[in-house]
């Protein structure tokens, strides 16, 4: 075979790899909004379990990171926060159980207890941290995921705009499947962008 069209092949393989990982990522949010017509779970539901699981695994794999890499503890300790603090967010339906504002306190134990974790680390630490996040391949699609989580779900699932299409209770609904299907992507997008992470730093 010519050693030309080995490279093209080469070249379409690489291509095609991303693809079909992109394409899994938009497949997995429908399935689960299907799932949730036929699983019935006590307060929550597939959806929101596998957002929640997503966003464990992102935490996890920037701790790690972060412990693994003393030079960059702080930066990656910061990034590993902030997801945990989505992470904690997305618990509040059970919070509500003990107390409206319960995971705003829980929010700041954990805030606290980072900051003296990291209260010791030089500031190169921080710089060192976030540049090699910021500075990775994996950065745009972690980007994408953040925007996708806090900016895309709540506007596009916002009931001020589907109230305008569907009326009485239907807009309701498609508010909830539009907002929590577009969050699981945008979840499953930052999983994705941190493995991409952890996978670009050991090579």
């Amino acid at each position: 075979m010519n050693q030309e069209f080995k490279r093209i092949i080469a070249v379409i393989g690489r291509a095609a790899v991303p693809f079909l990982c992109c394409a899994v990522l938009f497949a997995i949010p429908l399935a689960t909004l299907i799932a949730d017509t036929r699983v019935e779970l006590p307060q929550e539901n597939v959806t929101e379990l596998l957002q929640e699981a997503a966003l464990l695994g992102s935490v996890l794999i920037f701790f790690a990171a972060g412990v693994k890499k003393p030079q960059a503890r702080a930066g990656l300790f910061l990034v590993a926060g902030f997801f945990t603090v989505l992470f904690i967010r997305e618990f509040d339906a059970w919070f509500d159980f003990i107390s409206r504002s319960f995971w705003v306190g829980l929010e700041a134990v954990f805030l606290a207890a980072l900051a003296w974790v990291l209260r010791k680390e030089p500031l190169s630490s921080y710089r060192i941290g976030l540049e090699e996040v910021v500075d990775s391949k994996a950065f745009i699609t972690i980007a994408v995921g953040v925007a996708t989580v806090l900016v895309f779900s709540r506007l596009f699932g916002s009931g001020f705009l589907w109230s305008y299409y569907l009326e009485g209770r239907p807009h309701v609904l498609a508010k909830r499947v539009v907002e929590e299907g577009t969050e699981l992507f945008g979840y499953l997008m930052i999983l994705a962008g941190s493995i991409l992470f952890a996978l670009n730093r050991k090579r």
